[in-house]
């Protein structure tokens, strides 16, 4: 493609309408982008409830077509004492929880790919990690509206009502066309 932006037909066709060389392999692909990166510290509060850490909306309408998606990656670390913690990520109705973990000083780290498989369906695949331990893996449906904002959400559960034994450093959400 010879730049960003291309007229067709007298309209102008942005980056999302084009495809891209996939290096020197003769395939194509679509564009991709960072929907949020957000990576200041959000510590878990002095209360034994499930908290959010961090949340995003993927804007309406971001899901418009089968195949679009996008892959979400949350990180942080955990207090250097063995208080349970349960670490979790929400995409629209899909819940995944990584367990009670009881590991001190460790960084964990949540990812997911979740994309429309039809009108308002949707597929998620997670999985996770606390320090060297592999949580393990889940794929799930969901029915969440297209149309409307699709919530993401970083969530903790700290059973020992502590200040700050879960750290959630950073939420990305990247969509893939």
């Amino acid at each position: 493609m010879a730049g960003v932006m291309q007229r067709w037909k007298g309209r102008i066709a942005g980056v999302a309408d084009s495809t891209f060389g996939a290096g020197k392999s003769g395939s194509s692909v679509k564009p991709a982008g960072a929907l949020s990166v957000s990576v200041s510290a959000a510590n878990s509060a002095a209360t034994a409830s499930a908290q959010t850490l961090k949340t995003y909306s993927i804007p309406a309408n971001t899901l418009d077509a089968s195949g679009r998606g996008v892959e979400i990656r949350a990180f942080g670390t955990k207090a250097g004492n063995a208080a349970p913690v349960n670490l979790g990520l929400t995409v629209g109705g899909i819940a995944y929880t990584m367990g009670n973990d009881t590991q001190s000083g460790v960084s964990w780290l949540m990812s997911a790919v979740y994309y429309r498989s039809g009108a308002s369906a949707q597929t998620g695949e997670f999985d996770g990690s606390v320090g060297a331990t592999a949580k393990a893996a889940s794929v799930s449906t969901d029915t969440a509206v297209d149309t409307s904002a699709i919530v993401v959400n970083v969530t903790a559960t700290d059973a020992s009502a502590a200040s700050s034994n879960a750290v959630c450093n950073g939420l990305i959400v990247k969509m893939f066309n």
